[in-house]
């Protein structure tokens, strides 16, 4: 067994694609987080003038924006929809250390959208993709911020297509 992602594949099982969020849709709040990590610089003189208070806030509030950054790369590092051979795998960092996962077989798969929701997102090229499954789960893999969500789209089908054993 391999493990990808935190993920173990089983033996005989190869993955075909790891669809992740796009940086671009995580700017917003990048520079939320960087203008929270700098915020103390702009104010230094004031906070010193404070004593020790003024230079503890600064400090609180750069680490917490540190803090915010690096949870912020974690959790792009960490979630992705991952397509293999045998099944469709959803997982979702959802703090520091806790990665979620949720593993489907394609045969469970009803249907792979890429659904536009804002202007916005057509002008960065980024959309959502959404993998329904069938009526036994109560639930459906979503990923915003992908890149190129018509090509993924077409990607997950052909997968899905090729364990179902259609042509594309």
């Amino acid at each position: 067994m391999t493990s990808l992602l935190g993920v173990q594949l089983y033996d005989g099982e190869e993955r075909c694609a790891v669809v992740r969020r796009d940086v671009r849709a995580l700017l917003p709040q990048f520079a939320f987080g960087v203008a929270w990590t700098l915020l103390p610089s702009f104010f230094f003189f004031p906070l010193l003038r404070m004593g020790m208070f003024g230079v503890g806030f600064a400090a609180v509030v750069t680490v917490a924006g540190m803090v915010y950054l690096l949870r912020l790369r974690l959790s792009w590092q960490g979630t992705a929809i991952v397509a293999t051979t045998l099944r469709c795998i959803d997982v979702s960092r959802t703090g520091f250390a806790r990665a979620v996962s949720t593993a489907v077989s394609w045969s469970d798969v009803t249907v792979v959208s890429a659904p536009r929701h804002s202007v916005v997102a057509a002008l960065l090229g980024v959309g959502t993709i959404r993998v329904d499954m069938a009526e036994k789960h109560a639930f459906s893999f979503v990923l915003t911020g992908v890149r190129n969500p018509e090509r993924v789209q077409q990607l997950l089908h052909e997968v899905q297509c090729l364990r179902k054993g259609k042509r594309v």
